[in-house]
């Protein structure tokens, strides 16, 4: 695949994997990928002075590890991860658990869009992961000062 890590109507852009492993604690998760995540949540912790986690969550993202603004490298990275690891994703399922590919990619002007190959499909479809975006259309200044945007925010 030719990747464009200069993407021009990119501004930023990541992707993270979420796992969502029903009753079992995150760390069951990161014992059976032998990957370890990015972040986790637990039932019952803090999420902020008014809210308490209601649903344990495991997660891997390319914001740190990745650097280019084709959400192409950023998705083949974890799927990278995954390789050889259906059965285990298989496992979780079946235990109630849920995974998906949560992506946000921020436009530079206002017009454009991530792009995903034919390769990645048959591969997200292969390992029955859902893949998702949020597609954001700020002005510049805008960009540079969101920090309050997380993909990981389901409590």
């Amino acid at each position: 695949m030719d990747y464009d890590d200069d993407y021009p109507t990119c501004e930023r852009t990541r992707a993270t994997l979420r796992i969502y492993p029903g009753t079992h604690a995150p760390e069951y998760v990161t014992r059976l990928l032998s990957i370890r995540p990015t972040s986790t949540q637990c039932v019952g912790d803090q999420i902020n002075k008014y809210r308490e986690c209601t649903i344990n969550g495991w997660f891997l993202t390319t914001e740190d590890a990745v650097d280019s603004l084709d959400s192409r490298r950023h998705i083949d990275w974890l799927l990278d991860k995954l390789d050889n690891k259906m059965h285990d994703l298989d496992g979780l399922r079946n235990d109630g658990g849920k995974i998906d590919i949560a992506c946000s990619w921020y436009s530079v002007s206002g017009h454009g869009g991530p792009t995903i190959s034919p390769k990645q499909s048959m591969r997200l479809a292969n390992l029955g992961i859902d893949l998702w975006f949020d597609v954001y259309f700020f002005p510049d200044d805008e960009v540079a000062n969101d920090s309050s945007i997380s993909p990981e925010g389901a409590a």
